[in-house]
């Protein structure tokens, strides 16, 4: 974590939202202290394209919502301010001020890996998201290979983990009633030689 838009102090919630509001790049707050986000690779832009654009036309007509990468989402409970990759939400989006930029509802949330936040989503994040009633389902799409680890939450409360790792496989989410080829979610992509 890092402090350096703050000198001198440790933002409080409101603070953190005035500033982020009127920054040049965004950062995640976590019981005040920031995080930089950072630019993506070719592949994580088209996977979150492929993504967004596969559960579109999916959920239109529909009463879901699919919002990628810009959408703050708002974990009460840990005084959390995050930016997922992809967001859904299903019937009244519910927000955290008139702005309108911080989400309080989700029902479904993405992240896709990188080598440098692979261990900040898989941890600190998914535990931080877990805290969000709303929240049935955590999904993690590799970019380094064909490999989507699903996270559901069960009805005694636990997280139940799916794994889909072939083009044949299809991404289930429950929460939207919806299935994904994982050939259509991969389109484009190059997996790096990893030898």
């Amino acid at each position: 974590m890092q402090k350096t838009l703050y000198q001198g102090y440790e933002p409080d919630p409101e603070q953190f939202l005035v500033r982020e509001r009127q920054a040049d790049y965004r950062s995640e707050y976590i019981d005040g202290m920031l995080r930089s986000m950072a630019g993506a690779s070719e592949n994580h832009n088209l996977l979150c394209s492929n993504l967004l654009l596969a559960l579109g036309r999916l959920l239109e007509s529909k009463n879901y919502h699919v919002f990628a990468n810009d959408m703050r989402v708002q974990v009460e409970e840990a005084l959390a301010y995050l930016y997922p990759d992809i967001v859904i939400t299903c019937g009244r989006r519910l927000f955290l001020d008139t702005q309108r930029d911080t989400l309080l509802n989700p029902i479904a949330i993405g992240e896709i890996l990188s080598k440098r936040t692979e261990k900040y989503d898989r941890s600190t994040k998914f535990e931080l998201y877990r805290k969000i009633r709303s929240l049935r389902e955590f999904f993690l799409v590799s970019q380094h290979e064909m490999l989507i680890e699903l996270f559901r939450r069960s009805h005694n409360g636990q997280w139940e983990k799916h794994t889909y790792s072939s083009a044949a496989d299809k991404l289930h989410l429950i929460s939207t009633d919806s299935r994904i080829a994982l050939k259509k979610i991969y389109t484009e992509i190059v997996f790096a030689d990893r030898r």
